[in-house]
């Protein structure tokens, strides 16, 4: 369930430097390895320190894909790369609230009373 996101890899580079994810719902990162015979994946982590793994998805050697599914994580700003090639890297950004939001039901709101 979720949206899906598509990240591809080709020249041992990701073709994209941040990726959107929406905030507390489970989402897909489609992932494309455009890259003959390499293995990539994509980890995603807290922060660059590494210390913390939210996700980190299969190796892929390419030319394959993998649809990685992607638990819900909080708002913020996460840091992704590929386990064998750190220098793929770049930033996962988690926003918004799941579902619903946009403006009260009509009659929801308190209205005063008349004498």
């Amino acid at each position: 369930g979720g949206p899906t996101v598509d990240l591809a890899a080709q020249g041992i580079a990701f073709d994209a430097s941040e990726i959107d994810l929406p905030a507390n719902t489970p989402s897909t990162v489609r992932f494309d390895n455009r890259d003959a015979g390499v293995p990539h994946n994509v980890a995603i982590f807290s922060d660059d320190t590494l210390a913390n793994v939210l996700f980190r998805g299969d190796l892929v050697t390419g030319p394959d894909s993998i649809d990685y599914p992607i638990p819900p994580l909080d708002p913020g700003t996460y840091y992704f790369h590929c386990d064998v090639h750190p220098s793929m890297n770049g930033t996962v950004g988690v926003s918004g609230e799941r579902g619903g939001g946009g403006p009260p039901e009509p009659g929801t709101t308190a209205t005063p009373s008349a004498p």
